[in-house]
């Protein structure tokens, strides 16, 4: 059935931006809803905060820290941001006991309260992060006895906003769009106290464990915390930093993981942390000295660069006045007419791909023309990250094979 289909194949050109890049494993994220804290159940303080919501929204979307600054036109949505709450539902932060590491005095409420005031447009998102702990003032603790410090339940309520309207928003402003589906991280961060090194986990590092969630979740981040995987390589808090770029990366593909975001800390004092985060997409990408004075701090270094790389990598345009380029897409495996009919469904799902027309099929390889508004380097990582489609040409051309 598929051979009486054969066509004649035009030539298409295709103007060259980036390699093809493969994501590993990939998950879904919920684009559309942030969990704030609120003093109380008021419908005032609930669209306060939903201006800060709908702002995380925005770059949580766009893959841009710096959106509403990029596209001033998002601010006006800004500023009537209560007109787009979907639904909204409160909830109780669970309160968390802190046992700081020996030689450091118990933080209390001041490692979640002291960034409750600061612009979350630049350096600390945390306000409106999920699951936040924000304590009701600054100074103020509840502490129990001996070497622990009590971080008391919070009033939350989560925000979900309607899509169609997000969608419009920054269509409107002509900015990027994230798609829904994103690569996992593994983070692996390791904390040393008194000359001893640890993986951060709930158990020994609950505030920092808490503070990479929530700040990973606020972008859209799928993080794994692979401490089971590593133990299965004989990997651990002392020698994994010994690993070379290579070899890291290597052990995270066995699992399927592309993207590892490596980092080791200490903890000074109450308020000084120090220690450097590095990430690896098939290589170093990139390394940074950490110099901060919270938890909170510690995961925006890691998370945020390494954000701002995959939402430039990732994201594709949406603005009315942006110029679509057309492009030749080939897909080869396609034994049977379930095989077609399968892949069909998942490429009309893929963001940004419009004006799918077909041109051929020879055997097992189907011919494309797509629109697509973005460069030839986005398309093939957007085909990358849906797991059907694994890369199998050059960095010139847009060829996958289909898997089922």
């Amino acid at each position: 059935m598929l051979k009486s289909l054969r066509v004649l194949l035009p030539a298409v050109a295709v103007t060259l931006d980036a390699a093809v890049c493969s994501a590993g494993q990939v998950q879904s994220v919920d684009l559309y809803s942030v969990v704030m804290p609120v003093e109380s159940r008021s419908e005032s303080q609930r669209n306060s905060q939903a201006q800060s919501a709908l702002k995380h929204i925005f770059i949580r979307m766009s893959g841009d820290p710096h959106v509403v600054d990029n596209y001033p036109g998002l601010q006006n949505h800004i500023t009537k941001a209560g007109r787009y709450i979907a639904s909204y539902q409160y909830q109780l932060e669970p309160a968390v006991v802190v046992k700081p590491a020996a030689g450091v005095e118990p933080i209390g409420w001041m490692l979640s309260t002291e960034i409750a005031n600061e612009d979350t447009s630049t350096e600390a998102p945390d306000a409106g992060r999920p699951n936040a702990a924000i304590g009701g003032g600054v100074g103020e603790s509840s502490q129990p006895p001996g070497n622990t410090a009590l971080q008391p339940p919070q009033l939350q309520v989560q925000l979900t906003f309607n899509q169609a309207s997000v969608r419009s928003a920054l269509r409107l402003a002509g900015a990027p769009y994230w798609q829904a589906k994103r690569p996992v991280v593994w983070a692996i961060l390791v904390q040393q106290q008194n000359g001893v090194r640890q993986f951060v986990q709930p158990e020994t590092s609950p505030v920092l464990k808490r503070a990479l969630q929530e700040h990973a979740a606020l972008r859209g981040l799928p993080l794994i915390f692979p401490i089971d995987e590593l133990a299965s390589l004989d990997l651990n808090a002392d020698n994994i930093g010994s690993l070379e770029p290579a070899q890291l990366i290597e052990a995270a593909q066995s699992f399927d993981i592309d993207i590892v975001l490596l980092g080791k800390v200490s903890q000074i004092d109450a308020f000084t942390w120090l220690g450097q985060w590095k990430s690896y997409e098939g290589s170093l990408l990139n390394e940074q000295f950490i110099d901060v004075d919270s938890a909170q701090k510690v995961a925006l270094a890691g998370i945020e660069p390494l954000f701002s790389r995959l939402g430039a990598q990732f994201g594709v345009g949406l603005g009315g006045d942006l110029e679509s380029n057309r492009y030749l897409l080939t897909i080869d495996n396609i034994a049977t007419q379930n095989d077609y009919l399968a892949m069909i469904t998942s490429l009309e799902k893929i963001d940004g791909f419009t004006n799918i027309k077909m041109l051929g099929i020879l055997d097992k390889r189907c011919q494309f023309s797509i629109e697509f508004t973005g460069t030839l380097g986005k398309a093939q990582g957007l085909l990358a990250l849906n797991k059907h489609f694994y890369p199998t040409g050059d960095d010139q051309t847009l060829t996958f094979e289909w898997h089922r």
